[in-house]
């Protein structure tokens, strides 16, 4: 247990460091250097300061809620949901940095389909992977956002993306607090693996999976399995 803790604050910490960093860098750039600094030179340096913010927010947010369901404190309220309303919502955020790095985002999923799960948990799960993918993928890439209804009566919504991929031995250590697994992304993006591990533990409360492929510079597909409304 010592070990696992230690080898978690040591990722937390270190993550936490890139963006505060950053900041401190840029504000100091700011304070000393602002009257020679050109209105091009200032829209950099707080477009930089944006994306630390961004990068803080969402590894916060993260920890919240990773530690509030290791307490326990995150209860599962499953309901009817419409897939295509709880998509757009949740990548909303996402618009703004994907924009920057010039990365389309196709949905296609069906107006009519429905599954079953808790809204706040699947907002999350969808918001992390997308972020994951716009992280990994460079500039001028596509998201691809697809779902279909299983026999089962299970709904498999993928995530794909024409990103950096992954060698095989980072993707079979993704879902692990692992520093070999802790990677940057295309522009230097943090990523500590926490959003994804949070993925894995509100998927298997809905009672769905989450699995994912991989080629090493041949880009992602997350999928994620929930049940249908068919499904009580």
């Amino acid at each position: 247990m010592k070990n696992w803790k230690d080898k978690f604050f040591s990722i937390l910490a270190h993550d936490l460091r890139g963006p505060f960093n950053s900041f401190f860098g840029l504000t100091q750039i700011m304070a000393s250097e602002l009257p020679k600094l050109t209105l091009s030179e200032i829209q950099k340096i707080a477009n930089s300061m944006r994306n630390s913010a961004t990068s803080l927010f969402y590894l916060l947010e993260n920890l919240l809620q990773w530690s509030r369901n290791q307490q326990g404190l995150i209860f599962v309220t499953p309901e009817k949901i419409q897939l295509l309303q709880v998509t757009d919502e949740s990548i909303a955020i996402m618009t703004e940095p994907a924009k920057i790095k010039e990365i389309i985002i196709d949905v296609r999923i069906p107006g009519e389909m429905m599954v079953r799960a808790d809204e706040m948990l699947l907002q999350t799960v969808i918001r992390n992977l997308v972020s994951n993918a716009v992280k990994f993928t460079p500039k001028g890439g596509k998201i691809t956002i697809f779902a279909e209804e299983k026999a089962s009566e299970m709904v498999v919504i993928s995530f794909q993306d024409t990103g950096i991929g992954m060698k095989t031995e980072v993707l079979q250590r993704l879902f692990e607090f692992n520093n070999k697994a802790s990677r940057q992304g295309t522009e230097g993006e943090p990523s500590t693996g926490l959003g994804l591990l949070l993925c894995k533990e509100f998927i298997e409360k809905l009672g769905g999976t989450l699995r994912a492929e991989s080629e090493d510079g041949k880009g992602s597909t997350f999928s994620i399995s929930l049940p249908s409304v068919r499904k009580s």
